[in-house]
């Protein structure tokens, strides 16, 4: 249990600084959450106090998990999204202690005390095994919540003993054990009892983006978040350090969506579970420079890529910034751009 504790310390010391919280409204990320991103919750009340207490946490009291359920437009004015965000849980609903789910925005209103929105990392992401994820979830719904193995969970002081270590059961749940126990199905979590795991636990597993975001309530940092990779399953420890933030598919969609029209940031950042600010900082990457010189190039003979150009001229009178504004690019880097695909049609001919 010491080393333990050491090893975590030392890792929040030493890799904790590189995480960074922000402060938003949930309109603001509503549309960019996705299935497996964690919400964790920091309670006012009297039994919130005691989970802290037993836990050791300075914040999180309770955690659920991101499930989104689809709907059929009704009309032409309806909203452009199609999905609402649900948040399914292991607490109190109504007069029951159960696995349960309900609209994320209903719990915004009436929970009393802060939210945090902790995203998935996008490699993880991509590997999900959604079948077993959604399958986990559908057979745990209405199943009832387990407060012995709750008290027992927050107790590692005791473990040694015997007395208070629980033997991974999925009978009932308590909502970390719920939430790890989804994430091991899934395949994200490995080698772990999730009977065990308490909240402030699943937020130091380091499997999320190092950016986070608080909700409601007072801006405060979760200690020791995204800290912990001994939990996480082989295939997403140690990314290289030269990997690319963005995956190669969201900067091929965000590219092919600008090419085809003009589209806002807003909606970019939409389709393709952004932040504005994320989309700003993807299309200031190499890979989607590269991935619209690519368009440039083979969308066109060198014949018609020449029309386009004059007709760029011609229309606008300035291609640099108005195929800039089109593309999310810096209109300094347009004329290089365009020199780089006349070679490469020359060096075709």
């Amino acid at each position: 249990m010491f080393w333990g504790i050491l090893v975590s310390f030392l890792t929040i010391l030493t890799r904790g600084k590189k995480n960074a919280i922000k402060k938003k409204k949930y309109s603001e990320i509503r549309d960019s959450m996705r299935p497996g991103d964690v919400i964790a919750f920091g309670g006012k009340a009297l039994f919130s106090t005691v989970v802290k207490g037993v836990t050791g946490s300075k914040t999180v009291t309770h955690v659920g998990i991101i499930v989104q359920s689809t709907y059929r437009k009704l009309s032409e004015n309806s909203p452009e999204r199609d999905f609402i965000n649900m948040v399914m849980e292991s607490g109190k609903s109504g007069e029951r202690l159960c696995v349960f789910q309900e609209l994320l925005s209903v719990q915004l209103e009436k929970y009393n005390g802060e939210m945090w929105w902790l995203r998935l990392r996008e490699d993880i992401r991509e590997r999900i095994d959604s079948e077993a994820f959604v399958q986990f979830l559908f057979l745990s719904h209405g199943k009832p919540y387990d407060i012995p193995q709750a008290i027992r969970a927050g107790m590692d002081f005791a473990d040694e003993s015997g007395w208070t270590l629980n033997d991974e059961d999925f009978s009932k749940f308590f909502c970390s054990e719920f939430v790890a126990a989804a994430l091991e199905k899934a395949g994200v979590l490995k080698d772990i009892n999730a009977s065990e795991v308490t909240p402030i636990d699943l937020c130091r597993y380091q499997i999320y983006n190092p950016t986070y975001v608080i909700f409601k309530g007072e801006e405060k940092e979760i200690e020791g978040f995204n800290s912990d990779d001994r939990y996480a399953s082989e295939s997403y420890k140690n990314i290289e350090v030269n990997k690319p933030k963005f995956a190669e598919s969201t900067v091929r969609a965000a590219a092919e969506r600008s090419w085809v029209r003009k589209t806002p940031k807003e909606t970019i950042a939409k389709y393709n579970y952004l932040t504005e600010e994320e989309v700003d900082e993807l299309r200031s990457t190499p890979e989607y420079q590269q991935y619209v010189e690519n368009l440039m190039f083979e969308r066109r003979s060198a014949e018609d890529f020449e029309k386009w150009v004059e007709n760029y001229y011609r229309k606008h009178g300035n291609m640099d910034k108005e195929f800039g504004e089109h593309m999310g690019l810096n209109p300094a880097i347009v004329p290089g751009m365009v020199e780089r695909v006349r070679r490469r049609h020359a060096g075709n001919s």
